[in-house]
């Protein structure tokens, strides 16, 4: 079994983590095709507003719909891969409108300048708003696999915290304070004493409206805080199930090996699943070419056949050949620390997990077609576990 296969085998849900600009977005088009290529119904989600997923299926964009991805100009089926980018407003507003308790606690919530900016630019709304939508599509059934394509390392981390984060603090004493405080200050009876001059004060500059307003939203929103409660708890059980697997995407950079080694420390300590590790743009040795240990004068005699290179003359041709070959040795000795470094990670992750390195290609993927050739290309690699 390949390190691909054996990444895609044991999971119903891959979350695909990594630093930025290490092809995690375009791995994890890849890896959905590969699952789809293979027959089995798979969705491709991402949380990241950059849109990048969209770039690299070849389509001109993504939006909260589920949107099939035809795979038959590879030769692949037509109806197995989907693809979904996350609106985090329309997703906050499909948990109010499942939470609410009743149409006019939905309608004033909805329409609550403060409830837009929770939505749209609270801290941990994103994840919260993601881990939901995937908890949904995953227990929906309509997909064999699902996977997450994450942003950045940091936020990855925001992300797999934030369930448990609005878990503990939504507790009886938080509703309880909010909704107290919701009702006094839509009563105007913000708190006493000292409270009562910052109330005034402050309305002095924005009037008793905004008091007013506030005090509704969180009188409001707090009937739906049980209901939060509930999903996080589900959420935060997902991503502990032994089918979730959580792949981390790197480059062969000393930072980026070192990031995917933390990242690995801080699944340990939730008690999550790694799948595998994929490092890109992994360069790739000269040993093959038959001008890698060629003499200058034998690499100068092969250029002076090009076009243009008598303009040149043989000094220059001779010249060019010893850059060329200095750059070919140089180059090989970065593949070899590479290789190197990419085995004794693999060597420290150890046995079961498979570490797949994926060979640098001249150009970024934006296609169907560039999704496939880098796919066959994974496909090929050997499963790297200490052995």
């Amino acid at each position: 079994m390949t390190s691909l296969e054996q990444m895609l085998a044991r999971a119903n849900v891959l979350v695909c983590v990594g630093s930025g600009g290490v092809g995690k977005t375009t791995t994890s088009a890849v890896l959905g095709m590969h699952a789809a290529m293979n027959g089995r119904r798979t969705l491709v989600m991402t949380i990241d507003p950059a849109k990048r997923l969209a770039n690299s299926l070849g389509i001109r964009a993504l939006d909260h719909d589920v949107l099939p991805i035809d795979l038959r100009s590879v030769g692949g089926p037509r109806e197995t891969l989907s693809a979904t980018m996350l609106d985090m407003k329309r997703a906050f507003d499909e948990i109010v409108e499942r939470q609410a308790p009743d149409p006019a606690t939905r309608d004033a919530i909805l329409g609550n300048r403060f409830y837009r900016f929770f939505s749209t630019s609270l801290a941990g709304a994103q994840e919260l708003s993601a881990s939901e939508r995937l908890h949904d599509v995953v227990r929906s059934g309509e997909f064999d696999l699902v996977i997450l394509d994450t942003p950045p390392t940091s936020n990855a981390l925001d992300f797999l915290d934030a369930p448990m984060r609005f878990h503990d603090a939504l507790d009886s004493s938080v509703v309880d304070f909010m909704a107290n405080l919701g009702e006094r200050v839509g009563r105007r009876g913000l708190l006493s004493g000292g409270s009562q001059l910052v109330f005034r004060t402050l309305t002095r500059f924005t009037g008793t409206e905004l008091f007013t307003e506030l005090g509704e939203f969180l009188h409001h929103f707090s009937s739906l805080f049980e209901g939060f409660r509930e999903r996080t708890r589900a959420t935060a059980a997902l991503f502990a199930e032994p089918e979730t697997r959580f792949v981390i995407i790197s480059s062969p950079k000393p930072d980026t090996l070192g990031e995917a080694r933390y990242f690995r420390e801080r699944l340990q300590q939730l008690g999550l699943h790694l799948g595998g590790v994929v490092v890109n743009r992994v360069h790739q040795p000269f040993h093959e070419n038959r001008f890698a240990e060629a003499a200058p004068n034998t690499l100068a005699d092969a250029l002076d056949t090009l076009e243009g290179a008598d303009l040149l003359g043989r000094p220059q041709l001779l010249r060019l050949a010893r850059k060329l070959l200095a750059n070919a040795h140089e180059f090989d000795r970065l593949a070899l620390s590479e290789a190197t470094a990419i085995a004794e990670l693999a060597t420290e992750f150890g046995d079961g997990v498979p570490v797949l390195p994926v060979p640098l290609f001249p150009s970024d993927v934006h296609s169907i077609e560039g999704l496939d050739h880098m796919r066959k290309a994974m496909a090929q690699g050997r499963v790297s576990s200490g052995s």
